[in-house]
């Protein structure tokens, strides 16, 4: 592992065979209390902390509880992690005991979205639909024939609502009414990531379709890629985790496109990242935008990158 400071308000954190860092591909960022920073990918859970790396890795490398597809740090610290097959993990703190909650118990084994709402409920979307963990115990409060589709790949809460993304539609819950209902302006188009912007407005990533805002007034707007204006997107593709608010600009927006660009929404058009950022490869994974500071975390086939300003 190596730290590299280049200057112009970014740090690169790049993976060179450290034997506590087993893995460069980040699929997912989250902050603790501690101002540790944890990472989920495909080779288990690692956490950053006073630049050394701590290797939460279960078992053999190979075990589904290594292949993390979300990761959530909980109001009361508790660490949170949906796996590729292994069910759902929960640490109780960095150096706490761990639980993993399987079929048996009602939680998804294979999950892809976590969130936490006002209330401190624990959503998980994954494979049959959406999951809810309250009081110690797994329900599930909406039936899958009320989802365009069993497969829920992201989740933002907003306030006492939810929004939930599938692989065919997008879906808003109120959860105090148990209301469902499908938004059709989308279309039955796979939703891979949503965000919820500083103004309080629900951004869709999708398949496709590139990027849905739905404006405070309730309409529904549109993002697609125009190869005759460098102002819109680079593409129409939005893969998970990719989508992140940007705090220093009011409505802004960060964005993946592609898998390959970084793109800013200011307000009025889109910006590509790498004109006046340097990316240390083509290949990105998710952005995390820590609300604290403001600093913006990458995640690539290159390791971490921490842009501040």
């Amino acid at each position: 592992f190596s730290l590299r400071l280049d200057g112009g308000g970014y740090t690169n954190y790049g993976y060179t065979g450290d034997p506590n860092l087993t893995t460069r591909f980040v699929r997912q960022i989250a902050v603790d209390r501690d101002n540790s920073i944890w990472f989920a990918t495909p080779a288990g859970v690692f956490r950053f902390q006073a630049y050394r790396w701590i290797n939460d890795e279960q078992g053999a490398s190979d075990d589904e509880r290594n292949y993390i597809n979300d990761l959530l740090v909980a109001n009361d610290g508790a660490l949170w992690a949906v796996t590729g097959g292994a069910g759902v993990r929960r640490k109780s703190g960095p150096a706490g005991t761990e639980t993993v909650f399987m079929a048996a118990d009602g939680a998804p084994e294979t999950g892809y979205a976590l969130a936490q709402d006002v209330r401190g409920t624990i959503w998980v979307g994954g494979a049959g639909g959406l999951y809810r963990f309250v009081d110690g115990r797994w329900d599930n409060p909406i039936a899958v024939s009320q989802l365009p589709s069993n497969e829920v790949t992201s989740l933002v809460p907003d306030n006492l609502n939810l929004w939930i993304g599938t692989t065919k539609g997008l879906v808003h819950y109120a959860i105090s009414s148990n209301e469902v209902m499908v938004v059709k302006s989308l279309g039955e188009v796979s939703v891979e990531a949503l965000a919820l912007d500083n103004l309080g407005r629900i951004w869709a990533g999708t398949l496709g379709a590139g990027m849905w805002v739905r404006e405070l007034d309730g309409r529904w707007r549109q993002f697609l890629h125009d190869p005759n204006d460098t102002n819109t997107l680079p593409g129409n593709d939005i893969f998970s985790h990719s989508l992140a608010p940007d705090s220093q600009i009011v409505g802004g927006l960060w964005a993946i496109v592609d898998g390959t660009e970084l793109v800013r929404w200011d307000g009025f058009r889109w910006q590509r990242a790498a004109r006046t950022w340097p990316l240390p490869t083509n290949l990105l994974w998710t952005i995390f935008s820590d609300p604290a500071d403001g600093s913006l975390w990458v995640g690539s086939e290159a390791g971490v990158t921490r842009y501040d300003g």
